[in-house]
């Protein structure tokens, strides 16, 4: 599926956007409250690499702009094993997310079928590294990025039909 219709996408790139991972919500894991998914992303990436302190220090700011800063600084980081796990961690994560919060939940459900894109300029590995006004988004041979978060949307959103 290269090219699809323009109606068939959802673009998004904004903390205040429902799709993305610094969307303000409350959902639980292992009983730890968390406050978006992001903070969740850095929280068991910081436990991945066995850094507890970062762990801790993720869970305590209310800030995912800061959780993502304390996330690129996690002692003991090794890009080959992060890249076995975080596709699952960010599914896991966003499970979470749309599963504990009904709203939220029917939200996703509504885009269907839809390509869901997160339209970041900047990140060619959870975004497709093109701005939400770029024309050649529509174009998915022109995507400079992996669009992984979209992927895991999409895979959450089937999770939750079942």
């Amino acid at each position: 599926m290269k090219h699809v219709g323009k109606k068939k996408m959802i673009f998004f790139f904004s903390p205040d956007h429902y799709l993305s991972q610094w969307y303000p919500c409350h959902f639980v894991i292992d009983n730890i409250q968390f406050t978006s998914a992001e903070q969740w992303m850095m929280y068991s990436k910081a436990l991945l690499f066995k850094d507890i302190d970062s762990a801790n220090a993720i869970l305590s700011i209310p800030s995912s702009k800061m959780q993502k800063k304390l996330g690129q600084a996690v002692r003991h980081f090794d890009e080959n094993i992060w890249n076995q796990h975080k596709k699952e961690i960010v599914f896991a994560g966003n499970y979470a997310k749309f599963s504990q919060n009904d709203e939220l939940k029917q939200y996703l459900l509504s885009t269907k079928d839809k390509v869901l894109a997160e339209a970041s300029p900047y990140d060619k590995i959870w975004g497709i590294g093109l701005s939400i006004d770029d024309e050649m988004r529509f174009n998915m041979t022109k995507w400079r990025g992996k669009n992984l978060l979209g992927k895991v949307l999409m895979q959450v959103r089937e999770a939750l039909k079942a």
